[in-house]
């Protein structure tokens, strides 16, 4: 029991722990808010809403990709010399 009190605590990330307090409802609540705030749940693309896992990634996927994307042609080029 101890040790799952300690695992809820280290994953709440608080400070305020006292010796044999067993409040674990709040660390519960309190660890899975502060993962819940860093979730995306949806994403605004102009007028078009995106939703779910599985369209979220396609999406974001797919705008990195245009993004970072392979450069167009170019005329620079590296050549290394040797001492």
């Amino acid at each position: 029991m101890r040790e799952e009190e300690l695992k809820w605590y280290q994953r709440a990330k608080v400070r305020h722990l006292l010796e044999g307090d067993a409040n674990t409802k709040y660390y519960h609540l309190l660890a899975n808010g502060k993962h819940r705030k860093t979730r995306i749940f949806q994403l605004h693309d102009g007028d078009n809403i995106i939703e779910g896992d599985a369209h979220l990634k396609e999406h974001i996927t797919s705008y990195y990709k245009n993004l970072f994307g392979p450069p167009d042609n170019s005329v620079v080029e590296l050549n290394e010399h040797y001492v």
